[in-house]
Protein backbone atom coordinates (compact mmCIF):
# COMPACT_ATOMS: atom_id res chain seq x y z
CA UNK A 1 0.00 0.00 0.00
CA UNK A 2 1.13 3.26 -1.16
CA UNK A 3 2.30 5.38 2.32
CA UNK A 4 0.00 8.00 4.63
CA UNK A 5 -1.29 10.28 1.74
CA UNK A 6 -3.16 13.75 2.89
CA UNK A 7 -5.99 13.60 0.09
CA UNK A 8 -8.76 16.15 -0.53
CA UNK A 9 -11.69 14.90 -1.47
CA UNK A 10 -13.64 18.41 -3.34
CA UNK A 11 -17.47 18.11 -4.09
CA UNK A 12 -19.78 20.92 -4.28
CA UNK A 13 -22.04 19.85 -1.74
CA UNK A 14 -22.90 16.48 0.17
CA UNK A 15 -26.71 17.58 0.93
CA UNK A 16 -28.80 16.12 -0.38
CA UNK A 17 -27.04 12.85 -0.85
CA UNK A 18 -27.67 11.47 -4.47
CA UNK A 19 -25.60 9.18 -6.33
CA UNK A 20 -22.58 11.54 -6.92
CA UNK A 21 -22.61 12.66 -2.89
CA UNK A 22 -23.15 8.35 -1.72
CA UNK A 23 -19.87 7.81 -3.88
CA UNK A 24 -18.12 10.57 -2.39
CA UNK A 25 -17.88 9.71 0.94
CA UNK A 26 -17.72 5.91 0.18
CA UNK A 27 -14.49 6.83 -1.46
CA UNK A 28 -13.92 9.28 1.51
CA UNK A 29 -14.51 5.94 3.99
CA UNK A 30 -12.26 3.12 1.59
CA UNK A 31 -9.20 5.83 1.92
CA UNK A 32 -9.24 6.57 5.51
CA UNK A 33 -9.57 2.47 5.72
CA UNK A 34 -6.34 2.09 3.63
CA UNK A 35 -4.82 4.55 6.02
CA UNK A 36 -5.18 8.03 4.31
CA UNK A 37 -6.15 11.22 5.91
CA UNK A 38 -9.15 12.35 4.25
CA UNK A 39 -11.12 16.14 4.03
CA UNK A 40 -14.28 16.48 2.41
CA UNK A 41 -13.97 20.52 1.32
CA UNK A 42 -17.97 21.35 0.05
CA UNK A 43 -20.12 24.55 0.54
CA UNK A 44 -22.68 21.73 2.19
CA UNK A 45 -22.81 19.52 4.87
CA UNK A 46 -23.93 18.66 8.33
CA UNK A 47 -21.10 16.81 9.34
CA UNK A 48 -18.52 14.11 7.90
CA UNK A 49 -18.62 10.46 8.95
CA UNK A 50 -16.13 9.78 11.62
CA UNK A 51 -12.46 9.74 11.13
CA UNK A 52 -12.88 12.73 7.70
CA UNK A 53 -12.08 15.94 8.12
CA UNK A 54 -14.59 18.24 6.61
CA UNK A 55 -13.40 22.29 5.47
CA UNK A 56 -16.87 23.98 4.31
CA UNK A 57 -16.03 27.17 2.09
CA UNK A 58 -19.20 29.57 1.33
CA UNK A 59 -20.95 29.03 -1.30
CA UNK A 60 -20.79 32.01 -3.66
CA UNK A 61 -22.68 33.28 -6.58
CA UNK A 62 -26.42 33.84 -7.81
CA UNK A 63 -26.70 31.12 -10.98
CA UNK A 64 -25.71 27.50 -10.78
CA UNK A 65 -22.75 27.95 -13.08
CA UNK A 66 -21.56 30.83 -11.36
CA UNK A 67 -21.49 29.00 -7.92
CA UNK A 68 -19.43 26.12 -9.42
CA UNK A 69 -17.54 28.31 -10.85
CA UNK A 70 -16.73 30.41 -7.29
CA UNK A 71 -16.55 27.01 -5.90
CA UNK A 72 -13.45 25.49 -8.21
CA UNK A 73 -11.84 29.03 -7.86
CA UNK A 74 -12.58 28.36 -3.80
CA UNK A 75 -10.92 24.93 -4.14
CA UNK A 76 -8.11 25.55 -5.67
CA UNK A 77 -7.11 28.27 -2.73
CA UNK A 78 -7.96 26.14 -0.31
CA UNK A 79 -6.39 23.24 -1.62
CA UNK A 80 -3.09 24.93 -2.98
CA UNK A 81 0.08 23.10 -1.01
CA UNK A 82 -1.89 21.71 1.45
CA UNK A 83 -2.76 17.86 0.31
CA UNK A 84 -0.94 15.41 -1.74
CA UNK A 85 -4.04 15.05 -4.41
CA UNK A 86 -6.92 16.95 -4.82
CA UNK A 87 -10.05 14.44 -6.44
CA UNK A 88 -12.93 15.93 -7.45
CA UNK A 89 -16.12 14.95 -8.19
CA UNK A 90 -17.27 18.27 -10.17
CA UNK A 91 -15.14 19.24 -12.87
CA UNK A 92 -12.85 21.62 -12.72
CA UNK A 93 -9.49 22.90 -12.91
CA UNK A 94 -6.52 21.82 -10.43
CA UNK A 95 -7.56 18.66 -10.05
CA UNK A 96 -4.97 14.94 -9.93
CA UNK A 97 -8.20 13.07 -10.55
CA UNK A 98 -11.54 13.69 -11.39
CA UNK A 99 -14.58 11.16 -10.34
CA UNK A 100 -16.84 11.82 -13.08
CA UNK A 101 -20.52 11.14 -12.55
CA UNK A 102 -21.61 13.32 -14.78
CA UNK A 103 -22.52 13.24 -19.19
CA UNK A 104 -20.23 15.14 -21.30
CA UNK A 105 -21.62 18.72 -21.30
CA UNK A 106 -20.13 19.53 -24.92
CA UNK A 107 -21.58 15.97 -25.91
CA UNK A 108 -25.24 17.37 -25.00
CA UNK A 109 -25.13 20.82 -26.47
CA UNK A 110 -23.20 20.69 -29.99
CA UNK A 111 -25.70 23.27 -31.88
CA UNK A 112 -23.47 26.17 -32.20
CA UNK A 113 -26.24 28.58 -30.72
CA UNK A 114 -26.41 26.46 -27.21
CA UNK A 115 -22.79 27.15 -26.85
CA UNK A 116 -22.92 31.27 -26.65
CA UNK A 117 -24.68 31.05 -23.18
CA UNK A 118 -23.12 32.59 -20.00
CA UNK A 119 -24.04 29.20 -18.33
CA UNK A 120 -22.63 26.88 -21.56
CA UNK A 121 -19.21 29.21 -21.91
CA UNK A 122 -18.64 28.74 -18.48
CA UNK A 123 -19.26 24.87 -17.80
CA UNK A 124 -17.33 24.04 -21.21
CA UNK A 125 -14.28 25.95 -19.65
CA UNK A 126 -14.21 23.55 -16.50
CA UNK A 127 -15.23 20.61 -18.63
CA UNK A 128 -12.16 21.12 -20.52
CA UNK A 129 -9.91 21.60 -17.96
CA UNK A 130 -9.97 18.29 -17.10
CA UNK A 131 -10.90 16.50 -20.56
CA UNK A 132 -8.68 18.46 -22.87
CA UNK A 133 -5.60 16.40 -24.46
CA UNK A 134 -2.25 17.89 -22.62
CA UNK A 135 -4.76 18.06 -19.33
CA UNK A 136 -2.74 15.73 -16.18
CA UNK A 137 -6.19 15.12 -14.66
CA UNK A 138 -6.77 11.00 -14.00
CA UNK A 139 -9.79 10.49 -14.80
CA UNK A 140 -11.94 7.45 -12.95
CA UNK A 141 -15.50 6.79 -15.55
CA UNK A 142 -18.21 5.10 -14.92
CA UNK A 143 -19.42 3.76 -18.15
CA UNK A 144 -17.65 3.16 -21.70
CA UNK A 145 -20.66 5.39 -23.83
CA UNK A 146 -19.47 8.26 -20.89
CA UNK A 147 -16.09 7.92 -21.32
CA UNK A 148 -16.67 7.96 -25.69
CA UNK A 149 -18.85 11.17 -25.05
CA UNK A 150 -15.71 12.86 -23.76
CA UNK A 151 -13.13 11.47 -26.56
CA UNK A 152 -15.47 12.51 -29.17
CA UNK A 153 -15.69 16.19 -27.93
CA UNK A 154 -12.35 16.62 -26.68
CA UNK A 155 -9.73 14.11 -27.92
CA UNK A 156 -9.23 13.02 -24.82
CA UNK A 157 -5.86 10.34 -24.14
CA UNK A 158 -7.51 7.21 -23.75
CA UNK A 159 -4.48 6.44 -21.14
CA UNK A 160 -6.01 9.11 -19.20
CA UNK A 161 -9.28 7.35 -18.67
CA UNK A 162 -9.95 4.26 -16.21
CA UNK A 163 -13.41 2.83 -16.64
CA UNK A 164 -14.59 1.71 -13.30
CA UNK A 165 -16.40 -1.59 -12.64
CA UNK A 166 -20.10 -1.15 -11.25
CA UNK A 167 -19.54 0.06 -6.99
CA UNK A 168 -22.22 -1.39 -5.97
CA UNK A 169 -22.36 -0.96 -2.14
CA UNK A 170 -22.63 -4.19 -0.65
CA UNK A 171 -24.71 -3.18 2.63
CA UNK A 172 -27.43 -2.35 0.04
CA UNK A 173 -28.32 -5.70 -1.06
CA UNK A 174 -30.77 -6.88 1.27
CA UNK A 175 -31.52 -10.88 2.80
CA UNK A 176 -33.55 -12.82 0.58
CA UNK A 177 -37.90 -13.31 1.81
CA UNK A 178 -39.23 -16.45 1.33
CA UNK A 179 -42.39 -15.77 0.00
CA UNK A 180 -44.29 -15.67 3.42
CA UNK A 181 -41.98 -13.41 4.55
CA UNK A 182 -42.43 -11.37 1.20
CA UNK A 183 -46.41 -11.35 1.88
CA UNK A 184 -46.05 -10.03 5.21
CA UNK A 185 -44.00 -7.37 4.00
CA UNK A 186 -45.89 -6.21 1.23
CA UNK A 187 -49.22 -5.89 3.31
CA UNK A 188 -46.98 -3.57 6.07
CA UNK A 189 -46.15 -1.13 2.86
CA UNK A 190 -49.71 -0.84 2.27
CA UNK A 191 -49.56 -3.44 -1.27
CA UNK A 192 -51.99 -5.58 -2.45
CA UNK A 193 -51.43 -9.20 -3.55
CA UNK A 194 -53.04 -8.59 -6.72
CA UNK A 195 -51.07 -5.67 -8.09
CA UNK A 196 -47.92 -5.25 -9.69
CA UNK A 197 -46.00 -3.18 -7.98
CA UNK A 198 -43.39 -0.73 -9.69
CA UNK A 199 -40.61 1.11 -7.76
CA UNK A 200 -38.83 3.94 -8.80
CA UNK A 201 -35.80 5.94 -7.22
CA UNK A 202 -33.91 8.71 -8.13
CA UNK A 203 -33.59 12.29 -7.12
CA UNK A 204 -34.35 14.41 -10.06
CA UNK A 205 -37.60 13.29 -11.29
CA UNK A 206 -37.44 14.71 -15.44
CA UNK A 207 -34.34 13.05 -15.94
CA UNK A 208 -34.78 9.71 -14.67
CA UNK A 209 -38.45 9.70 -16.37
CA UNK A 210 -40.89 9.78 -13.51
CA UNK A 211 -43.28 11.60 -15.76
CA UNK A 212 -43.07 8.77 -18.18
CA UNK A 213 -43.29 6.07 -15.50
CA UNK A 214 -46.87 7.86 -14.48
CA UNK A 215 -47.83 8.14 -18.31
CA UNK A 216 -47.19 4.12 -18.38
CA UNK A 217 -49.32 3.62 -15.08
CA UNK A 218 -52.07 5.24 -15.99
CA UNK A 219 -52.51 2.51 -19.24
CA UNK A 220 -51.58 -0.21 -16.72
CA UNK A 221 -54.92 -0.74 -14.51
CA UNK A 222 -52.99 -3.56 -12.59
CA UNK A 223 -49.55 -1.38 -11.51
CA UNK A 224 -49.01 0.60 -8.22
CA UNK A 225 -46.05 3.15 -8.31
CA UNK A 226 -43.85 3.81 -5.80
CA UNK A 227 -41.61 6.72 -6.66
CA UNK A 228 -38.58 7.40 -3.55
CA UNK A 229 -36.06 10.19 -3.67
CA UNK A 230 -37.62 13.66 -4.12
CA UNK A 231 -39.02 15.33 -1.94
CA UNK A 232 -43.01 15.04 -1.53
CA UNK A 233 -43.73 18.70 -1.02
CA UNK A 234 -40.94 19.59 -3.68
CA UNK A 235 -42.51 21.73 -7.26
CA UNK A 236 -41.54 18.86 -9.06
CA UNK A 237 -43.57 16.41 -7.19
CA UNK A 238 -46.54 18.88 -6.97
CA UNK A 239 -46.12 18.65 -10.98
CA UNK A 240 -45.78 15.01 -10.88
CA UNK A 241 -49.33 14.57 -8.49
CA UNK A 242 -50.86 17.01 -10.87
CA UNK A 243 -50.35 15.21 -14.19
CA UNK A 244 -51.34 11.27 -12.20
CA UNK A 245 -54.63 13.17 -11.29
CA UNK A 246 -54.80 14.60 -15.41
CA UNK A 247 -54.29 10.90 -16.00
CA UNK A 248 -56.82 9.45 -13.30
CA UNK A 249 -53.99 7.23 -11.73
CA UNK A 250 -53.04 9.22 -8.59
CA UNK A 251 -54.53 6.32 -6.36
CA UNK A 252 -52.21 4.07 -7.67
CA UNK A 253 -49.19 6.53 -7.20
CA UNK A 254 -47.44 6.41 -3.87
CA UNK A 255 -44.61 9.16 -3.15
CA UNK A 256 -41.88 9.03 -0.83
CA UNK A 257 -39.14 11.03 -0.28
CA UNK A 258 -35.25 10.12 0.40
CA UNK A 259 -34.78 6.77 1.25
CA UNK A 260 -32.22 4.47 2.71
CA UNK A 261 -31.15 2.18 5.14
CA UNK A 262 -33.64 -1.08 6.10
CA UNK A 263 -36.06 1.07 4.47
CA UNK A 264 -34.92 1.61 1.14
CA UNK A 265 -33.93 -2.63 1.11
CA UNK A 266 -37.70 -2.94 2.48
CA UNK A 267 -38.87 -1.34 -0.65
CA UNK A 268 -37.25 -3.89 -2.94
CA UNK A 269 -37.57 -6.58 -1.64
CA UNK A 270 -41.45 -6.07 -1.56
CA UNK A 271 -41.87 -4.16 -5.11
CA UNK A 272 -42.16 -6.48 -8.15
CA UNK A 273 -39.88 -4.88 -10.76
CA UNK A 274 -38.00 -1.81 -10.97
CA UNK A 275 -39.39 1.25 -13.45
CA UNK A 276 -36.38 3.17 -14.84
CA UNK A 277 -37.41 5.14 -18.37
CA UNK A 278 -34.55 7.34 -17.48
CA UNK A 279 -33.61 10.22 -20.19
CA UNK A 280 -30.27 10.13 -19.21
CA UNK A 281 -28.42 8.06 -16.69
CA UNK A 282 -24.80 7.86 -16.78
CA UNK A 283 -24.95 4.29 -15.14
CA UNK A 284 -28.40 3.67 -13.34
CA UNK A 285 -26.93 2.07 -10.24
CA UNK A 286 -30.62 1.78 -8.90
CA UNK A 287 -30.29 -0.98 -11.52
CA UNK A 288 -27.52 -2.85 -10.07
CA UNK A 289 -29.04 -2.33 -6.68
CA UNK A 290 -32.23 -3.81 -7.95
CA UNK A 291 -30.97 -7.42 -9.56
CA UNK A 292 -28.72 -7.27 -6.18
CA UNK A 293 -31.92 -7.75 -4.84
CA UNK A 294 -33.65 -9.94 -6.87
CA UNK A 295 -35.68 -7.68 -8.64
CA UNK A 296 -36.72 -7.33 -12.35
CA UNK A 297 -35.84 -4.01 -14.29
CA UNK A 298 -37.44 -2.21 -17.31
CA UNK A 299 -34.96 0.10 -18.09
CA UNK A 300 -34.17 2.75 -20.94
CA UNK A 301 -31.30 1.62 -23.49
CA UNK A 302 -29.45 5.20 -22.82
CA UNK A 303 -28.54 4.04 -19.24
CA UNK A 304 -24.96 2.80 -18.99
CA UNK A 305 -26.05 -0.29 -16.92
CA UNK A 306 -28.84 -1.25 -19.47
CA UNK A 307 -26.49 -3.91 -20.28
CA UNK A 308 -26.42 -5.13 -16.80
CA UNK A 309 -30.43 -6.49 -17.15
CA UNK A 310 -29.53 -8.12 -20.80
CA UNK A 311 -26.60 -10.15 -19.54
CA UNK A 312 -28.73 -11.49 -16.15
CA UNK A 313 -32.10 -11.77 -18.37
CA UNK A 314 -34.19 -10.00 -15.64
CA UNK A 315 -36.34 -7.78 -17.51
CA UNK A 316 -36.61 -5.55 -20.63
CA UNK A 317 -34.24 -2.80 -21.64
CA UNK A 318 -36.62 -0.39 -23.69
CA UNK A 319 -35.28 2.49 -26.49
CA UNK A 320 -34.43 5.37 -25.32
CA UNK A 321 -37.37 7.14 -26.85
CA UNK A 322 -39.81 4.12 -25.75
CA UNK A 323 -43.61 5.40 -25.75
CA UNK A 324 -46.07 5.19 -22.65
CA UNK A 325 -47.28 2.44 -24.19
CA UNK A 326 -44.43 0.35 -24.68
CA UNK A 327 -43.26 1.18 -21.13
CA UNK A 328 -46.19 -0.41 -19.91
CA UNK A 329 -46.11 -3.33 -21.83
CA UNK A 330 -42.67 -4.42 -20.54
CA UNK A 331 -44.41 -3.22 -16.88
CA UNK A 332 -46.94 -5.93 -17.32
CA UNK A 333 -45.53 -9.32 -17.10
CA UNK A 334 -47.37 -11.71 -15.59
CA UNK A 335 -46.42 -13.14 -12.15
CA UNK A 336 -44.18 -16.73 -13.99
CA UNK A 337 -42.32 -14.16 -15.70
CA UNK A 338 -41.73 -12.16 -12.87
CA UNK A 339 -40.52 -15.03 -10.97
CA UNK A 340 -38.51 -16.05 -13.61
CA UNK A 341 -36.82 -12.76 -13.80
CA UNK A 342 -36.35 -12.82 -10.25
CA UNK A 343 -34.75 -15.61 -10.08
CA UNK A 344 -32.33 -15.10 -13.20
CA UNK A 345 -31.88 -11.99 -11.54
CA UNK A 346 -30.14 -13.52 -8.44
CA UNK A 347 -28.42 -16.09 -10.29
CA UNK A 348 -26.59 -13.43 -12.32
CA UNK A 349 -25.49 -11.65 -9.34
CA UNK A 350 -23.92 -15.05 -7.95
CA UNK A 351 -21.74 -14.92 -10.53
CA UNK A 352 -20.92 -11.03 -11.47
CA UNK A 353 -19.05 -8.63 -9.44
CA UNK A 354 -20.79 -5.87 -9.18
CA UNK A 355 -18.86 -4.13 -6.19
CA UNK A 356 -15.39 -3.51 -6.81
CA UNK A 357 -15.32 -0.07 -8.69
CA UNK A 358 -14.43 1.89 -5.67
CA UNK A 359 -11.42 -0.56 -4.30
CA UNK A 360 -10.26 0.04 -8.22
CA UNK A 361 -10.79 3.86 -8.23
CA UNK A 362 -8.88 3.17 -4.31
CA UNK A 363 -6.27 2.04 -6.09
CA UNK A 364 -5.89 4.36 -9.17
CA UNK A 365 -5.82 7.14 -6.73
CA UNK A 366 -2.98 5.56 -4.57
CA UNK A 367 -1.45 4.79 -7.97
CA UNK A 368 -1.86 8.82 -9.26
CA UNK A 369 -0.35 9.44 -5.81
CA UNK A 370 2.71 7.39 -6.27
CA UNK A 371 3.37 8.71 -9.32
CA UNK A 372 3.28 12.36 -8.72
CA UNK A 373 5.86 12.11 -5.80
CA UNK A 374 8.25 10.45 -8.28
CA UNK A 375 7.79 12.92 -11.35
CA UNK A 376 6.55 16.46 -9.20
Amino acid sequence: MTSQLDIAIVIFRLEPAGGLEIHALRLAEDLVARGHRVTIVTTRATQAPSGIDLLRVTQRGFTNHGRIAAFAMDMARETAGKFDLAVGFQRMPGLDVLFCGDWCFADRNRQWWKTLSPRARTLTSLEKACFRRGSDTLLLMLAEPQAEAYRRSYDTEQERMIILPPTLDQNLIPQDLDAAERATLRTKLGYHAEETVWLWLGLHPHTKGLDRAVEALALSPAARLVACGPDPEGRKIQNIRKQAQALGCAGRLTLHGLTKGDALKDRLRAADLLMHPARLDVTGMVIAEALAAGLPVIATANCGFAPLVEEAAAGIVVSSEASPRELAEAGSADKATLTRWSQSAQDYVTRTDLSTGMAVAVEAIETRAHQKRSHP
